[in-house]
């Protein structure tokens, strides 16, 4: 049998939107359990296991490829680089994704929090005013507080 390159490969996986939607469909939805804060599913912009959002998620086997696993979106979670880097060769992925959903939610978010007070935004006013936001405005608008932050904490 011919070895497949990454691009081959990825051909036969279904589209980030496929994955998508079949994750958020409400018997699937309680397979991935609830995340800190008790969040069901996951939303379009999020890693599926840190809640981290991205507009650019990898496509990651929950069973891999060579122990056997296919393409259907059933075993595929969209997952940041990190989480996709941390998630390779787990032997129990279920357990893995329970801990980084009870255990590392929305810590980016905490974070953000601690950036927003060092340059003296009130972080309740900011999440008011980034709700409807798109993700592209959503994250331009994270970089710029984290350029402003980075300025400030260079003067400390």
């Amino acid at each position: 049998m011919e070895k497949l390159n990454s691009k081959s490969r990825h051909s036969f996986m279904p589209t980030a939107k496929k994955v998508l939607e079949y994750w958020q469909e409400p018997e699937n939805e309680k397979k991935i359990g609830k995340a800190k804060g008790d969040i069901w599913g996951v939303e379009q912009d999020e890693c599926f296991a840190c809640g981290l959002r991205l507009l650019l998620k990898h496509r990651a086997h929950i069973i891999p490829s060579i122990n056997g696993g296919d393409n259907s979106p059933g075993n595929i979670h969209l997952l940041c680089r990190g989480c996709h880097e941390e998630s390779e060769g787990r032997p129990n992925y279920w357990q893995w994704l329970s801990y980084k959903r009870n255990n590392e939610w929305f810590s980016y978010l905490e974070e953000v929090n601690r950036l927003l007070r060092i340059v003296s935004i009130d972080p309740v006013q900011e999440e008011k005013q980034l709700q409807g936001a798109t993700p592209e405005e959503y994250n331009a608008r994270l970089l710029e507080v984290c350029q402003l932050a980075l300025g400030r904490m260079s003067y400390v």
